[in-house]
């Protein structure tokens, strides 16, 4: 049976090859029966010789972690090697070696020398039998711990022997043994028996064949291509399976599915053994008190490449995403909050880093998901990750950086965590509503986002003032939110300058209509675009003591894309479009109706960058 292993390793290959580390490929010399399990014996076919390159390349398959890309060679069956004193392979970059690879590329710096002794034949020569059922004493040289970037460079193999003084070079089918670990790997893929390898086997070989996926993206191949740490010796999280298998669970955030392509997540909650042990303590299933690290394999940056995947918990801003340079430099920094959805709990949302836009393009660099965080939801929830998407999806959130978002944005608390009243009474944690509740007697919606909302309605006659924490505006500066109330312009949301108490931008409920836009809440966006990177601050005012006079708030998305501004429009026409017709609520069919109307020609009130 074929086997496939190769480890995706960090020592560098230089690019010019002209500083080519020894000990890297001198050094390896695997052992006997570490070379027979990686050979497929009878498919091995070589050229016309008695002494002849095997054609093509293999994946070196042995158990001191050096595998690479292995060429191999034979003596055919009654050569006399009672004079040989020594036999090996040079290994170089197809685009460096002249005409033919020899001795003197070994001398410029351009390939290197695999050499055995004639006294170590009984080690390193094996039996084998070529396609045609020739008997052959073979051996290999392999290339090890080859640098990312050089996977898909092709390289040259070709095996001598050393007689009498002189070197002797094997027969080569013509560029038979050009190859490049991508080129193996990709074959490797395409064998039938390649799915009977080990997980980490599969891990590798995916990732040599795509030097810009990381990998086991998916962790499809359990932590393989990843590294934890975690602050108590725990693990930091498990490999899960996608769904939920126990949605009545004593813990409150399991979901019945973490709403991920893939069928395996990593998570700070193993579901899969949440009903085991006694006691709820020795279950051992819920790690949210440990923090630490999650790191990926190295990967290189594609041009115009975007990175998608699937985030869930940890959504108090503790837990972050990391994108670093191969020596460790902090490229770019995320963090988890989310600003347009109800508490997901250990659910996921799809996300998208333009990776282009960071001049990432050639780059080495990985991954760090970093927990900082204990509680509310404090873990790493994450899998679905691609890093050479080459456009943001549909579907996903393309996010700002660290600090870019507010907590607390959709009121998914149940309270004013994250905002702060500075006047009045208008603006109490106990106006934070369920998004299932209803207005007037004829039970009207409200249109709320999530779970939660602020009703500002449950006291029209109060006023003041409440502001959000600080952050700076990213993406590409805009906001959108859910507003609703107002038949007067006393009452309005607007966006401050946090250094100088410039106000940016006010914004008032200009789409009010009683009885149809009336409690209930519309899309708003502002563009702020002009002023990416200040430090801002929301503030809602409530001058107003009747005539509709309260603010009915959700779902403030902020540093917000282009791209996500059209995303969000998208999202709540399809919405007011699907509105149903209610026959047994007259005023709720005729908000329906009107709704589905100002969407349907609603435009934005500025264009996009």
């Amino acid at each position: 049976m074929k086997k496939y292993v190769i480890e995706r390793a960090r020592i560098l290959l230089s690019l010019l090859f002209v500083l080519c580390v020894g000990a890297a490929f001198c050094l390896i010399r695997p052992a006997a029966a570490e070379e027979k399990s990686g050979i497929n014996l009878g498919a091995l076919q070589f050229a016309e010789g008695e002494f002849a390159m095997a054609e093509g390349a293999s994946v070196r398959v042995v158990g001191d972690g050096k595998n690479g890309l292995r060429f191999i060679a034979g003596f055919k069956e009654g050569f006399d090697m009672s004079d040989v004193t020594a036999f090996g392979m040079l290994i170089g970059p197809q685009n460096l070696v002249e005409e033919t690879l020899d001795m003197e590329d070994v001398s410029a710096g351009n390939a290197v020398n695999i050499a055995y002794m004639a006294n170590e034949a009984k080690t390193y020569l094996f039996d084998a039998q070529s396609a045609e059922g020739e008997a052959y004493k073979v051996f290999g040289g392999s290339l090890s711990n080859i640098y990312i970037g050089n996977y898909d460079r092709v390289f040259t193999g070709l095996a001598y022997y050393v007689k009498g003084g002189e070197t002797f070079y094997a027969a080569v089918s013509g560029n038979s043994n050009d190859r490049s670990a991508e080129f193996v790997a990709k074959a490797a893929l395409t064998d039938p028996a390649f799915e009977s390898n080990s997980d980490e086997v599969k891990s590798i070989v995916h990732s040599y064949a795509n030097k810009y996926q990381l990998q086991n993206g998916s962790f499809l191949y359990g932590m393989n291509g990843w590294t934890a740490t975690s602050s108590d010796g725990r693990e930091l999280g498990f490999i899960v399976d996608k769904a939920n298998h126990y949605p009545g669970a004593e813990y409150g955030y399991m979901c019945d599915d973490y709403g991920t392509a893939s069928e395996k997540v990593f998570s700070f909650v193993n579901t899969d053994t949440i009903n085991e042990g006694d006691k709820q303590a020795e279950k051992e299933i819920n790690h949210e008190s440990v923090s630490g690290t999650l790191t990926s394999s190295l990967f290189v940056v594609k041009e115009g490449a975007w990175l998608t995947f699937s985030w869930g918990g940890g959504g108090n801003g503790d837990v972050l995403l990391k994108i670093c340079k191969e020596d460790g430099t902090i490229v770019a920094t995320y963090d988890n909050i989310y600003n347009n959805v109800s508490s997901l709990k250990a659910k996921t949302l799809k996300r998208a880093v333009d990776l282009g836009g960071l001049n990432l393009a050639g780059e080495t660099v990985y991954l760090v998901f970093e927990d900082n965080s204990t509680s509310n939801y404090g873990g790493i929830v994450v899998s679905d990750i691609v890093t050479d998407a080459t456009e943001c999806p549909a579907d996903a959130m393309e996010i700002a950086e660290h600090g870019s978002y507010i907590l607390n944005a959709g009121f998914e608390d149940g309270n004013l965590n994250g905002w702060r009243a500075t006047e009045g009474e208008a603006f109490k944690t106990e106006y934070v509503a369920n998004s299932d509740e209803t207005f007037w007697d004829v039970q009207r919606e409200f249109n709320a986002i999530g779970s939660k909302f602020f009703r500002g309605e449950r006291n029209e006659i109060a006023t003041g003032k409440m502001r959000s924490a600080s952050f700076v505006l990213g993406g590409d500066g805009y906001i959108s939110f859910l507003f609703g109330g107002y038949g007067n312009k006393e009452v309005y949301v607007q966006f401050v300058n946090a250094e100088t108490e410039e106000v940016l931008a006010k914004v008032t409920n200009d789409a009010f209509n009683d009885p149809n836009f009336s409690n209930n809440m519309n899309r708003v966006f502002v563009d702020l675009h002009k002023h990416v990177g200040k430090t801002v601050y929301i503030e809602v005012v409530d001058n107003a003591a009747s005539g509709f006079g309260f603010a009915n708030l959700d779902d403030f998305c902020v540093s917000l894309t282009s791209h996500e501004v059209t995303r969000l429009l998208n999202e709540t026409k399809a919405w007011a479009s699907g509105l149903p017709t209610d026959t047994e609520n007259a005023s709720q069919n005729a908000a329906n109706e009107y709704i589905k109307n100002y969407y349907a020609t609603y435009v934005l009130p500025f264009e996009l960058t």
